[in-house]
């Protein structure tokens, strides 16, 4: 099979090897899309409370902790130390509509390259990796963990959810994000990182709402891959699409037609940018007809000038 159409093991590990200048840290270059020019800076880790010490002048009176105060009749300020790590948790769909690409790569591939380069990342900077997978039919959970261990199983399941989509015609089932934000909110607590991959499909109103609790305490990115024909057709006349067992025929450069086709990309795109417009998410956008590396590098604001 053609890796523009599926991606195995080993082509994972190697385009998650090429993760060396990606970062989803905070206080990124202005270039970048994660910083504050482009939305609100990400938290970073969170802080663990350390101790109770006595006040002197200068101590940050937000730090008082009162009630200890009051036991003693003496002033404490509670120390914190910023945390070694946090959760990072990668939700990623491979259902059938991500399995489309006019050019270059089929969404599907793009989606599991970006998870990959995200999970080798998040690994590279000692955080704890878990993650939602799912297409229409599974859907596989992921604890956040350390180690190689869980990195490799979650990137075999990942290769054969993939692998699937060339062997099933399910119909899309939209209430997939919703089991996976689902089990987010059971996992995720306080200053965690949720990376979103998908094309915008399953968004509703439920699952907007569970991504709102989530970002009130954690920092979320998304990431929307989409292809061109998605959002313009070409105006070549008559072209014939497929879809499952059903095909379609249909007149690419009758005005009309193109108007409205571009018009529900256009509503399905603006779901997931008004969302994140409403509670400052950054949004990645990835084609998939350009190397994913490269087009996280340029997003990021960590795309070198060659010469």
């Amino acid at each position: 099979m053609h890796s523009a159409v599926s991606i195995s093991l080993n082509e994972l590990m190697e385009v998650g090897l090429k993760s060396k200048h990606i970062s989803f840290l905070p206080n990124q270059k202005t270039k970048s899309i994660l910083s504050g020019r482009h939305s609100s800076k990400l938290r970073g880790r969170g802080m663990d409370f350390l101790e109770l010490k006595n006040y002197v002048q200068g101590d940050n009176v937000r730090n008082i902790d009162w009630k200890a105060s009051m036991r003693s009749q003496k002033t404490y300020v509670r120390v914190f130390s910023e945390e070694k790590d946090r959760s990072v948790y990668i939700v990623l769909s491979q259902q059938s509509n991500m399995f489309f690409g006019s050019r270059g790569s089929f969404k599907s591939v793009q989606a599991a390259k970006l998870a990959s380069v995200a999970l080798h990342a998040v690994m590279k900077n000692g955080d704890r990796v878990g993650a939602v997978l799912y297409d229409d039919e599974e859907i596989l959970q992921f604890k956040a963990a350390k180690g190689k261990k869980s990195a490799m199983h979650f990137l075999q399941e990942l290769s054969r959810l993939n692998s699937n989509l060339t062997q099933r015609s399910q119909k899309p089932n939209s209430k997939m994000l919703n089991r996976a934000m689902d089990f987010l909110m059971t996992q995720v607590k306080h200053d965690d990182l949720i990376i979103l991959i998908g094309d915008g499909s399953g968004l509703d109103d439920d699952s907007r709402h569970k991504i709102t609790l989530l970002s009130q305490h954690n920092d979320i990115i998304g990431a929307i891959v989409y292809d061109d024909m998605e959002r313009k057709l070409p105006d070549e006349g008559s072209l014939l699409f497929q879809n499952f067992n059903e095909f379609i025929n249909v007149n690419s450069s009758d005005k009309s037609f193109q108007d409205n086709y571009s018009a529900l990309s256009v509503e399905k795109v603006n779901k997931y940018k008004n969302l994140s417009l409403l509670h400052k998410i950054p949004l990645l956008e990835i084609n998939t007809n350009e190397d994913v590396i490269l087009q996280l590098q340029r997003q990021l604001g960590t795309l070198r000038a060659t010469r």
